[in-house]
């Protein structure tokens, strides 16, 4: 008998989730992970009871907790934060479920094929299969006026009976990241996407819900780069191969586009206008077509750049050239056409992409836009010196082990892109679309299961299927939730992260000019402070050396941040205060 209680209290305490001291794990992960949900991914966690943040204002940094089932289902994992307090004021933490993706076999090498973490999915219930893991995602994101000083709170993640807490610190910089920032972001949000998935035909979408979609990626410091052509109204004299542009009206745009460029968009971060795509041109030559002559493609320009300041819109903008031409007959038409752009419009400011390093398209052309792999040659170098623009742009290539956003190449390579782009001069990244759903086929309309219910699978769609190679992830960083929500992804964050980066450099930038105007400049010490202040805002070959050699470490970020802003903390306060014991370097 006594063997028998025995027996039966020892089931008890084992079946019962309140007397299961090791029901789940928490694990913690960096922002730049991209971890399976399977058991594997333990290898790639590590256990702590706190995690500590450093952040400028207006600024967000992310992490994941993992929940780690310890021998049974979690069912109902519930997230309660305590967001971190300072003096009574909290900073403002979001979190979400992390999601998945299926892959199709790449034409890269790639760490496997299957499902990929990347959509951030709303936050609710949590439920984790015993052989799975779930990671969730958190960002805390403190605004332009912030107090500066060491925030507190936690964390705590409640299923079967059981919690963990998880405490959270935050340091908040004395310096917040101007916004609008310094480098200019165009990518592409288009609105017939967003129609075309929800509703499945076009001009269904109001203005209203499209600048909602706008301002999210705004947060992300992103600009949706064809915001200034789309729902304007156009009137056309004649029809057919005859039709003219006749006036442009770009009321529908107001207030919405002055309030975004005021707030949010970096100078020269969207278009006016945009000229037909480089294979269009040559069908055009090829056929012989009337509106592909210098003077036809020209003519629009003119009434689009009149209607812009009629509304009296930000100045800073760009003609969208005709995108990745290529040599030719096309160059030769493109010579002409910004001939023809320049004398009517003597202020439009011409973007090429491309392989565009041809010198019959200098003094042309002011803005550079090449792929990243090209963008480190001599000749835009000497653009730069000359005074020229130059920005970089990924899309279907360069493939890895080069950086570029998609989704089943290290979380690091997308971040570093940004170091890159300061590295080489560029103010710019151009990146062609967010939500490129083209080929999926279930959509919300059709009645059929579909994301967010089902996996998103992007074998299916044409950036996958219908170019010359086979890559996952091209052309979406935005998934389509709900209710026409907007969910964001791991790599938008870390995109973000990369921006946020660059900013911090270009701040630091900006201030070693303003301390050397000082008299005090030539003061003891001072000579050696300024110069290692230039040196930290310039990106060191450890963290980028070519296109292909960088760092594979985020530690080596990190660090390089941090002392950055420190730097930037020590030169503000020569500035506001004139302590010139500052000088000590």
């Amino acid at each position: 008998m006594k063997n028998g209680r025995g027996v039966a209290l020892l089931f008890v305490m084992l079946s019962c989730p309140m007397l299961n001291a090791q029901s789940f794990k928490v694990g913690y992960a960096d922002s730049v992970q991209k971890l399976r949900n399977d058991r594997s991914a333990i290898g790639e966690i590590s256990y702590r009871d706190s995690v500590y943040l450093d952040a400028a204002k207006d600024e967000s940094e992310s992490f994941q907790l993992v929940v780690v089932p310890q021998g049974g289902d979690i069912n109902g994992l519930e997230v309660k934060l305590d967001a971190p307090e300072l003096n009574g004021k909290k900073l403002d933490v979001k979190w979400h479920i992390v999601g998945y993706v299926r892959t199709g076999n790449p034409s890269y090498p790639t760490e496997y094929v299957g499902l990929w973490p990347d959509p951030l999915m709303p936050p609710g219930t949590v439920n984790v299969a015993a052989d799975k893991v779930q990671p969730l995602w958190f960002s805390v994101v403190t605004s332009p006026d912030t107090p500066a000083g060491v925030y507190e709170g936690s964390i705590g993640l409640t299923a079967n009976g059981q919690t963990k807490t998880i405490a959270l610190q935050v340091r908040v910089r004395d310096f917040a990241i101007p916004r609008p920032g310094t480098l200019a972001t165009p990518f592409g949000l288009y609105r017939w996407t967003i129609e075309e998935w929800y509703y499945g035909k076009r001009d269904t979408l109001s203005r209203e819900d499209f600048m909602r979609w706008c301002r999210f990626l705004a947060e992300y410091r992103l600009t949706v780069k064809n915001i200034g052509y789309e729902y304007v109204e156009r009137a056309y004299d004649g029809t057919g191969a005859s039709k003219e542009l006749a006036s442009v009206d770009m009321s529908a745009l107001n207030p919405d586009l002055k309030t975004l460029s005021n707030e949010y968009f970096a100078p020269y971060s969207y278009g006016l206008y945009r000229l037909p795509s480089g294979p269009t041109v040559e069908k055009g030559l090829e056929e012989k077509a009337s509106w592909c002559t210098p003077a036809n493609l020209a003519a629009p320009v003119k009434k689009y750049f009149d209607e812009w300041e009629r509304q009296g819109f930000n100045d800073s903008v760009y003609i969208y050239g005709v995108d990745e031409a290529v040599g030719g007959q096309v160059h030769d038409l493109l010579s002409k056409t910004y001939s023809q752009i320049k004398q009517d419009v003597p202020s439009a400011k011409i973007m090429q992409t491309g392989n565009c390093d041809k010198q019959e398209l200098v003094g042309l052309v002011d803005i550079w836009c090449p792929k990243t792999l090209i963008a480190w040659k001599p000749f835009f170098k000497e653009r730069l010196a000359e005074g020229d623009t130059l920005w970089m742009y990924v899309c279907c290539s360069p493939v890895p082990p080069y950086p570029n956003l998609l989704v089943d190449e290290p979380g690091l390579d997308h971040r570093v892109l940004f170091w890159q782009a300061r590295q080489i001069g560029a103010t710019g990244f151009l990146y062609w679309s967010t939500l490129w759903h083209d080929g999926i086929e279930a959509k919300p309309y059709t009645g059929k299961p579909c994301f967010p219910e089902a996996v998103w699978d992007y074998r299916k769609t044409k950036a996958f299927t219908d170019v010359w190679v086979h890559v996952n992830g091209d052309g979406l960083l935005v998934y389509p939730g709900k209710d026409l929500q907007p969910l964001p992804s791991i790599r938008l964050e870390i995109v973000r992260d990369g921006i946020e980066d660059y900013e911090y450099m270009a701040l630091l930038e900006r201030l070693v000019a303003q301390v050397a105007k000082l008299p005090e400049y030539q003061a003891a010490g001072a000579a050696s402070l300024i110069s290692r202040a230039k040196e930290l805002s310039e990106v060191p070959e450890y963290i980028s050396k070519t296109a292909l050699d960088r760092t594979r470490n985020l530690k080596d970020i990190i660090s390089r941040r941090r002392d950055i802003a420190n730097m930037i903390e020590q030169l503000q306060d020569i500035l506001q205060n004139k302590d010139y014991e500052g000088w000590k370097p």
